[in-house]
């Protein structure tokens, strides 16, 4: 499995041991133009996005109706933290 995860979020949760990272390969991003981008190059191998939405908000927004609007990448589950 490969996600796509914030790294303040992917920190908090080895910190917090709230997912064993052990079985994926996560990618890590650090603003909503780099989520975009890996997007693009790895919508095929993107299994789940894991998404601080709130940081900055107006972006994080347009992030998510990006990939809302977009057919392949609309089948890829996000968890987001607003």
């Amino acid at each position: 499995m490969v996600g796509l995860c914030s790294l303040k979020l992917m920190q908090f949760m080895i910190t917090s041991k709230t997912i064993d990272f052990s079985c994926l390969t996560v990618i890590s991003v650090k603003s909503a133009r780099q989520v975009i981008d890996a997007l693009n190059a790895e919508k095929e191998t993107i299994d789940l996005i894991l998404a601080e939405v709130g940081l900055p908000k107006q972006k994080g927004m347009k992030m998510l109706k990006y990939i809302a609007r977009d057919k392949e990448l609309r089948r890829i589950p996000i968890i987001s933290k607003i």
